[in-house]
């Protein structure tokens, strides 16, 4: 764990994480499993903002919010978030 810390205003918690893999890239729903495990957290809970890899590392740099429940989640984020989760295209482009 890189960074943890509380947002009252947007009613979240921030976290930046590196977590470390073998082989290729993992994809993101990877990448939301592994973190809610490490955080014990509920996958719902969790919102991927971003995931940042420097060429040739394995490594990766994860940037999170914690939501106290998924309506607020759904409140507070882009829906286009979500739909790179369930591997929806067209709903990013929107």
């Amino acid at each position: 764990m890189v960074k943890d810390q509380e947002n009252p205003v947007l009613g979240r918690r921030e976290v930046e994480a590196e977590l470390e893999f073998t082989g290729a890239t993992p994809s993101r729903k990877q990448v939301l499993e592994t973190l809610a495990s490490k955080l014990g957290v509920d996958q719902e809970l969790l919102v991927i903002r971003e995931i940042r890899q420097e060429f040739g590392k394995t490594a990766v740099t994860v940037f999170a919010a914690i939501y106290p429940d998924a309506k607020t989640a759904k409140k507070v984020e882009q829906p286009h978030l979500f739909a790179r989760l369930e591997g929806n295209k067209s709903a990013q482009n929107k």
